[in-house]
């Protein structure tokens, strides 16, 4: 857990405002971490330089708020002025460095935050293992995607925040595999300008930290909304709902209900969607769009023989697809929204493993472009549905074995409020 490694963005913040601690000695730490720790690919490049001098200029002026002088990662899928954007594939996007910050990395320095550098993603965030990364906390299980850099950066304590994207759970999946918190807003919340896309219309921006408190203090400093005081309701899903889950990730589940309902949250069984239902009608309406998108910035098909095998494998199948198939998927989605808004409205709080099984076995990241889809439409079965129906999602460790756990809400504040009430330490006073 980052924790380990170093102080966790609330305490650094902390630290930081009563000058027990400086925004340099903070981010010469994080550097260290991230070169100690660099065989397991996290990082993709580093700009050590400007972090220093950006925060001996931050160690001068008043602190700004509780991400003042705070290290963060930024997935390479998002611009940083003076740096390439590989997105995972340099020979299909290029390395020219970008000319400007995205919106999210302008914000995040507006609050004071350092960028330590890009991190590492699978291949046009098109994918679910992010295989150029080794999971910091399991290194025979895959680390996640497509956000995997950004996962690990956070958990070897490379950073103490970091940003990520999420199309069908890229942001959560590496989280839960990597024993990390990581908040989906929903689509459009964060700033998306800068941003390579990956599917438009499930595109999120959003957050990776240590933990749900970490995230919500986060939440706050870039958008004024603090997390709502607790969970006043939440929901658990029946397991027909789930499909084929394993025993673990069910039981980290139940006892992320059992733990919110000792806080007070009254829990009940809430009837939604078959989570399996979405997967055929989200895969059509993402490789059209996904398709849509690499064929207007030129790449496709022009340079089809540098994309990565799975990805290249999509896009050629997304080929296929004629208005009359992506009208009736949008529309099939359109209805599973409703009704899985319905069921949360009812809730407030769905309780969710992330995955349906624990992190997968490296050694079944084989690179066969046919497996890694298989991969992928597993690994989103209880993810991407959040986004299809716009959304709030935050994924966090929970139970004894620290599977992760989805706390899914209409918005980012129910979501984060419920994940800081399950993460606080029991009245046992041991750490959940």
């Amino acid at each position: 857990m980052p924790d380990a490694f170093g102080p966790t963005l609330t305490a650094a913040a902390a630290a930081i405002e009563s000058g027990e601690l400086s925004p340099g000695d903070l981010v010469d730490a994080c550097l260290a971490r991230a070169e100690e720790t660099a065989e397991l690919g996290a990082w993709v490049t580093l700009d050590a330089e400007r972090a220093r001098a950006d925060a001996a200029r931050l160690a001068a002026e008043p602190v700004r708020g509780p991400l003042h002088g705070i290290p963060v990662g930024v997935k390479d899928l998002v611009d940083v002025a003076g740096l390439p954007t590989r997105a995972g594939a340099p020979a299909v996007v290029g390395e020219a460095p970008a000319e400007r910050d995205a919106g999210i990395v302008a914000a995040l320095r507006e609050a004071g935050a350092i960028v330590l550098g890009k991190t590492a993603t699978h291949g046009l965030a098109l994918g679910v293992t992010t295989p150029a990364v080794t999971n910091p906390v399991a290194a025979d299980r895959i680390a996640g995607g497509s956000s995997g850099g950004s996962a690990a950066a956070v958990a070897t304590g490379g950073c103490l925040l970091a940003v990520g994207t999420d199309t069908a759970g890229s942001i959560r999946i590496p989280a839960a595999c990597c024993g990390v918190a990581g908040l989906m807003p929903r689509p459009g919340r964060l700033s998306r300008e800068g941003v390579i896309p990956g599917a438009p219309s499930f595109d999120s921006v959003g957050l990776l930290a240590g933990s749900a408190g970490d995230l919500a203090l986060a939440w706050a400093a870039l958008t004024g909304e603090a997390a709502a005081p607790g969970a006043e309701r939440a929901g658990t899903v029946p397991a027909a709902a789930l499909g084929r889950v394993d025993d673990a990730v069910v039981d980290a589940a139940l006892q992320a209900a059992t733990r919110l309902a000792e806080t007070g949250t009254r829990v009940d069984e809430t009837g939604v969607p078959a989570f399996g239902a979405w997967g055929p009608h989200r895969a059509v309406v993402i490789g059209a769009e996904a398709l849509a998108v690499h064929r207007e910035a030129g790449w496709w098909p022009a340079r089809a023989d540098d994309y990565p095998a799975d990805v290249r494998r999509q896009l050629k199948e997304a080929e296929g697809l004629d208005a009359a198939q992506v009208e009736a998927a949008r529309e099939a989605l359109a209805d599973l929204a409703r009704a899985l808004r319905e069921a949360l409205a009812e809730a407030g709080v769905l309780i969710v493993p992330t995955l349906p099984v624990p992190a997968p076995a490296r050694a079944e990241a084989t690179g066969d472009a046919a497996a890694d889809l298989r991969s992928a439409g597993l690994l989103t079965r209880l993810c991407g549905p959040v986004n299809a129906a716009g959304l709030a999602s935050l994924s966090v460790p929970a139970g004894d074995d620290g599977h992760g756990v989805q706390l899914i809400a209409a918005g980012e504040r129910r979501a984060l409020a419920a994940g800081a009430a399950l993460m606080q330490p029991a009245a046992t006073g041991e750490p959940r």
